[in-house]
């Protein structure tokens, strides 16, 4: 069960689609998916491209994992830096980060199931500095001193 989770974040790192063949089974079903996103192994693929097209040195750390029946619980902690584009943005270097859990299905080696929640975090630095917060399922923050803006992809 591990191994499939293991592989499945490395793919949200790198976008490699044979870890992502490897981790999920054809009948993946993502139950908590954003408007806009296939169903199926084609919406983290595409996710995934997009993201890491705003973010190339996106890496996702599981800072820990619960087992339980057929199911692995991941809380999970994305950052990078958005360098290239996103919604016609171009990124300037800002920092990206983010914490995300997910909780995965496992059955007969493939991840049949996912439920995820993410949690947007401004990039720490002073409150007056402009950051950018890239979300996996489309959404674009840019926080300033006098509140966050919001665009949908």
């Amino acid at each position: 069960m591990l191994a499939s989770a293991r592989k499945f974040y490395q793919f949200w790192s790198t976008g490699d689609e044979d870890l992502l063949r490897q981790a999920i089974s054809d009948g993946f079903v993502d139950h908590t998916l954003p408007p806009g996103r296939p169903q199926g192994p084609a919406g983290p693929a595409a996710a995934s491209n997009a993201f890491l097209a705003a973010v190339p040195d996106l890496k996702v750390v599981v800072a820990q994992q619960i087992l339980a029946g057929d199911r692995v619980v991941s809380h999970l902690h994305f950052s990078g830096h958005f360098t290239g584009v996103f919604n016609e943005n171009k990124g300037r270097g800002q920092p990206i980060e983010f914490i995300a859990t997910d909780i995965l299905a496992v059955r007969a080696g493939k991840i049949t199931d996912n439920w995820h929640l993410e949690a947007l975090q401004a990039a720490r630095g002073a409150a007056h500095c402009r950051t950018l917060v890239l979300h996996r399922d489309g959404l674009l923050w840019a926080g300033r001193a006098d509140g966050p803006t919001r665009t949908e992809a």
